[in-house]
């Protein structure tokens, strides 16, 4: 347990005050260090902070569409086809969903 970050601690298992995970292993409480601690955080928020930049970028052409429904007249939205699936391969390139009633046309 030493070897991999942990030391031991006079705390029952859970929560401690300073944030560490306190676990009991054969009859010890053992908690990360500090110092190990602060460093898996900081990689955990600077993963966190890169998947969700990642997230953010949208695919261009994704959004509403001036195209209607010819089911119920609705606005439709629209998104990009995938070029390998069968629709894309048929010469699709946008994919519109109505917002109401999920009608699909391929464009």
């Amino acid at each position: 347990m030493i070897k991999a970050g942990f030391e031991r601690v006079e705390a029952i298992p859970g929560i401690m005050p300073d944030g560490r995970e306190a676990v009991r292993v054969v009859g010890a409480s053992w908690a990360m260090r500090q110092d190990v601690h602060a460093k898996m955080l900081e990689e955990a928020f600077d993963a966190g902070k890169r998947a969700k930049s990642k997230q953010a970028k949208s695919c261009p052409g994704e959004g509403l569409t001036s195209v209607r429904c010819p089911i119920c007249s609705a606005v439709m939205a629209k998104s990009p086809v995938c070029p390998r699936c069968a629709k894309g391969q048929a010469g699709y390139k946008i994919l519109c969903i109505c917002t109401e009633c999920d009608h699909e046309v391929y464009l």
